[in-house]
C-alpha cells in the first residue's frame, strides 16, 4: 500500500548494512580470486567482455595468494564505507520523511 503507515522509510543499521555491502564486494572479488587460481579467470573475463562489446587483448596474470587476500581486503573495505554512507543518506532521507 503506497502512501500509507507501511510505505514509510525507517531507519537502518548504519553498522549492519556497511558490514552486509562490504561482505558482498569482498565474496565477489573471492570468487574471482579463486576463478584465477582455478585458471578459469582468463576465460570468464572474455566471456564479461564479449558481453559488453569490449575487445581488446588482455592477459589474465598468475595468481598471487598476497594479492587475492589484498584485492579482497580492499575491495570490502571500500564496500564497507559505501554502505555505510549509504545508510547514512538513508537515514537522513528516513528522518525527514516524517
Amino acid at each position: 500500500m503506497l502512501g500509507g503507515k507501511e510505505a514509510a522509510m525507517r531507519p537502518i543499521n548504519t553498522f549492519k548494512t556497511g558490514l552486509a555491502t562490504g561482505a558482498m564486494l569482498g565474496l565477489l572479488h573471492l570468487v574471482w580470486a579463486a576463478l584465477v587460481a582455478s585458471g578459469w579467470g582468463q576465460a570468464v573475463l572474455a566471456f564479461i567482455l564479449q558481453l559488453h562489446m569490449i575487445h581488446f587483448d588482455f592477459t589474465v596474470g598468475p595468481f598471487a595468494l598476497a594479492t587475492a587476500a589484498g584485492l579482497v581486503g580492499l575491495t570490502a573495505s571500500i564496500g564497507f564505507v559505501f554502505g555505510l554512507v549509504f545508510a547514512l543518506i538513508w537515514n537522513v532521507l528516513a528522518a525527514r520523511a516524517v
